[in-house]
């Protein structure tokens, strides 16, 4: 069984006691263009000391999406940085600093080798397939990089360059080892440096450096930007060549003089929901007053407040559909922008949700640990996850279920029993990277955990058909010790070698065809859920419990121990006593009988003889191990088939011992009953 959640409990009675959606980005076609890591290689070793680190890939086909290099601590990508790179860009150099600070976050000692992973993979998913990750083994500096804190300006700070008062002022928190510091300009987040060569950026013995408008607008011309407003990312690098150091990016807004009009939003998104969707997008111009979104047929206006820098706007009752999203910015004056356009977002509704079903729940066995659950698969790739839902003193408990788990085991000690489980099921389309919700079907399916009971006396429990062991049924055992009755079967003493019922027997096999049989009585009717049986005790490794003249007889998974043996339970008291085809091995009594349990009792030490081994004097032994005592000690537990319907009288019919000479004779230690309550 695989994926075996644990939550729940047992208790005992031992004799003791539809419709279509595609991608929010339009559904990509078979990904036919791969992307390859070139260098560094597989595995290979690099020294910061030694400068920056180039990373290089190849792609089968275009990408005109671009590329995202990511650089993690592990192939699960939870703490990755990502490098954002145009179609045309295949390789990408990482500042020595740059990375020596990112593995110092990663919290990977100085001046030692660790192992980072890489990868690359489209900007745009569904556009090709990421590289495989990659392995590289990077020694950071000897030197740890300083960490620099940016004050200002703040990120997406605007400064129109037409007015010739504009001047920036960039500050940082400085640092008393660091005598130098350089800003750096890009066009993209961490992305290589603008080369800037008539605007002085290095300053020292200070941590602020003033630029003005004309700086700015040098700065934005090398860059090659030529929209209106550009948008340019700064950071501060240590010049001191004792102490590095390095800062995070950061954005800044500039509009070029004499730039009329309105410039249209940027980084425009649109991710869908159930009958609903949530619009985000930047708002670059300051100008900008309102902005009108078209999708479909419908037109929205929304309003934008002066400083503005972010648009989210959210829709609802959105009938299901393909919609392609057109975003037109306004200012004061009337004017309007070039649209930005986000195509074939796919909205899910109930015409979709109408295939969608709860995976099912029932209990499949209850045991001493607890009630275990079968939780069947459905094959449907929008399924996300479930949840079982249950309460936990006298809260309600959500448990994650995923695709794969297949059973789930609910014990007492973390939820109540005599309650309702409830295991939802979670969809969402598998063709979208990402969406606003994942949606349950109605009616969940429910199945109620019973309680769990424990018999504390044995006042009902007892041989059938006499309690005081006299008389059987036709061909069951009709041989018993008096010092071995079969109430020793059912009186909790499992830690003495004498405490057990024990028949002389006959040189007769135990088979199929010859079992070892009895009848109990368990006084009143139970819905049992399992059965443990212990064999004869065997004491512990370090104290072993054998007849001294035969080592034969260790007592653990050796003697006569039951091996295998079937149980079978009724709700009535036998019939036809005297009839001796009735109850034969294979006679009719078997149609009126239920099979609760076909078991076998499985040695744990591996690689055990069926035979026992033999000594240099000729003395034939089983010797257990450590983990076979325990095993012993414990007592060997199997659920029974669960019915729904109560037994009172259980037959056991023993075909097997751990006598290599099966002879006709039993050592049973102890046998408990588990039963639980069901829903009233």
């Amino acid at each position: 069984m695989k994926n075996i959640l644990k939550i729940f409990g047992y208790t005992l009675l031992s004799a003791i006691a539809g419709a279509g959606i595609s991608a929010c980005q339009k559904e990509a076609a078979p990904q036919t263009v791969a992307i390859t890591a070139v260098s560094p290689a597989d595995n290979a070793s690099a020294d910061l000391a030694d400068g920056n680190i180039r990373f290089a890939w190849e792609a089968s086909g275009s990408v005109p999406g671009g590329f995202e290099l990511v650089i993690s601590a592990d192939a699960e990508g939870a703490s990755a940085k990502t490098y954002e790179l145009s179609s045309t860009v295949f390789s990408r150099e990482i500042k020595a600093v740059d990375m020596d600070l990112l593995m110092k976050n990663w919290e990977m000692p100085a001046a030692t080798s660790s192992a980072v992973m890489w990868t690359v993979r489209p900007a745009v998913e569904g556009e090709a397939t990421a590289a495989d990750w990659r392995t590289l083994n990077v020694r950071r500096l000897e030197t740890e990089t300083v960490e620099i804190y940016l004050r200002s300006p703040r990120d997406n700070g605007f400064f129109d360059l037409g007015d010739e008062d504009t001047a920036a002022e960039f500050s940082w928190e400085g640092n008393s080892s660091i005598a130098g510091y350089r800003i750096e300009f890009s066009t993209t987040e961490d992305g290589d440096a603008i080369n800037v060569t008539d605007v002085d950026l290095e300053v020292t013995d200070a941590a602020t450096l003033s630029l003005s408008a004309s700086d700015l607008a040098k700065i934005l011309k090398a860059s090659g930007l030529t929209d209106d407003i550009a948008v340019l990312y700064w950071k501060v690098y240590s010049t001191d060549e004792l102490t590095p150091g390095a800062s995070e990016s950061r954005r800044i807004r500039l509009m070029k003089a004499g730039a009329t009009g309105v410039s249209p939003v940027s980084n425009l998104k649109v991710v869908p929901g159930y009958e609903r969707f949530v619009l985000t997008a930047d708002i670059t111009d300051p100008r900008t007053t309102k902005v009108v979104v078209t999708y479909g047929e419908n037109t929205e206006t929304v309003d934008i407040d002066a400083d503005q820098e972010t648009l989210t706007f959210e829709k609802t009752s959105v009938a299901q559909g393909e919609y392609d999203f057109s975003v037109v910015s306004h200012n004061a004056s009337g004017e309007t922008s070039d649209a930005e356009t986000f195509e074939n977002v796919s909205v899910y509704g109930s015409a979709w949700m109408s295939s969608k079903q709860n995976r099912q729940l029932s209990i499949s066995s209850m045991t001493s640990e607890g009630a275990e659950f079968t939780v069947t698969g459905i094959d449907d790739a929008d399924l996300q996850y479930s949840e079982l839902i249950y309460t936990s003193g006298g809260q309600e408990t959500v448990m994650r279920v995923e695709n794969d788990t297949e059973s789930i085991l609910l014990t007492a000690e973390d939820a109540d029993m005599a309650q309702t489980v409830t295991l939802k099921s979670y969809y969402s389309p598998a063709s979208v990277a990402e969406v606003l919700d994942v949606v349950s079907p109605e009616t969940p399916q429910t199945v109620y955990l019973p309680e769990y009971g424990v018999l504390v006396a044995l006042d009902g429990i007892g041989h059938y058909p006499a309690a005081d062991n006299t008389g059987a049924l036709p061909n069951e055992m009709s041989m018993w010790n008096a010092s071995f009755p079969y109430s020793k079967m059912f009186d909790g003493i499992t830690d003495d070698q004498l405490n057990m019922w024990h028949t002389p027997g006959t040189e007769d096999n135990v088979s199929e065809e010859h079992p070892i049989i009895a009848t109990f009585d368990l006084g009143a009717e139970y819905y049992l859920g399992s059965y443990r049986v212990w064999g004869r005790y065997a004491g512990t490794e370090s104290n072993p419990m054998f007849d001294a003249g035969e080592k034969l007889s260790y007592f653990a998974f050796g003697s006569n121990n039951p091996r295998k043996f079937r149980l079978y339970g009724s709700a009535e008291a036998p019939k036809n006593q005297t009839d001796d085809a009735y109850w034969a091995v294979d006679g009719t009594w078997l149609n009126d009988w239920t099979l609760l349990a076909d078991s076998e009792v499985i040695r744990p030490s591996v690689n055990v003889p069926t035979v026992p081994v033999i000594d240099g004097e000729d003395n034939e032994y089983y010797v257990p191990t450590a983990e076979d005592f325990a095993a012993a000690v414990a007592g060997a537990e199997f659920p029974v088939t669960l019915s729904g319907k109560p037994v009172r009288y259980v037959r056991i019919v023993i075909t097997e011992t751990w006598n290599p000479d099966q002879l006709y004779r039993i050592s049973f230690g102890e046998m408990h009953f588990f039963y639980y309550t069901p829903q009233e």
